[in-house]
């Protein structure tokens, strides 16, 4: 009973722990290390399920950063740890005030911008030469990529797919697309 009261009716399995809170990775000193680097950037994911998946996916990849920002999306909530099944703790989250500066100290390091998303301009991410520092933007699950990143970016990627199917969620598209830039450039 007193579990239940701690958790407000949340599922806790029988066991609760308190932690601290976690510290946020240094954006500098991931985009300033040498060798392939790949930083994931979400852009306006909200849901925690996505947000989760992206961790977990992040963290079996080898992403160098995620980099979320402090508004328009989705944080690091019970439900983002649930769904990344405890390896939100491991992933190595950035939060800066928002993400044209995340672009910037990435862009200052030698990334280069590749957006998620759909168009004219987009290349098949299964045909894409990945650059070595690739700093991938996520689009949110109504939006895509926003318009200022759009803008930022040096390159436009998409998933080749069954003409019948409109969309990938983003975490799974999140994860073809690190698993492509693995491919190509070992991660550490």
């Amino acid at each position: 009973r007193r579990l239940d009261e701690l958790t407000g009716g949340g599922v806790h399995q029988g066991m609760l722990v308190r932690l601290r809170e976690l510290e946020s990775a240094d954006l500098r000193a991931v985009a300033a290390a040498p060798g392939p680097s790949l930083a994931v950037l979400l852009d306006g994911i909200t849901d925690p399920q996505n947000v989760g998946a992206i961790l977990r996916t992040a963290v079996a990849a080898g992403v160098a950063a995620i980099v979320l920002p402090r508004r328009r999306g989705a944080q690091l909530t019970p439900g983002v740890h649930r769904a990344s099944a405890g390896l939100s703790f491991l992933a190595p989250v950035a939060s800066p005030q928002n993400l044209a500066q995340a672009v910037e100290i990435l862009k200052e390091n030698g990334f280069w911008v590749v957006a998620a998303d759909t168009g004219d301009d987009a290349q098949p991410a299964t045909e894409f030469d990945w650059p070595q520092k690739t700093a991938l933007v996520i689009g949110g699950e109504a939006e895509g990529v926003s318009h200022l990143l759009r803008r930022e970016s040096d390159f436009v990627v998409s998933i080749p797919m069954d003409a019948r199917v409109e969309s990938l969620n983003a975490g799974v598209a999140c994860g073809v697309l690190c698993y492509l830039y693995r491919r190509q450039w070992a991660l550490s």
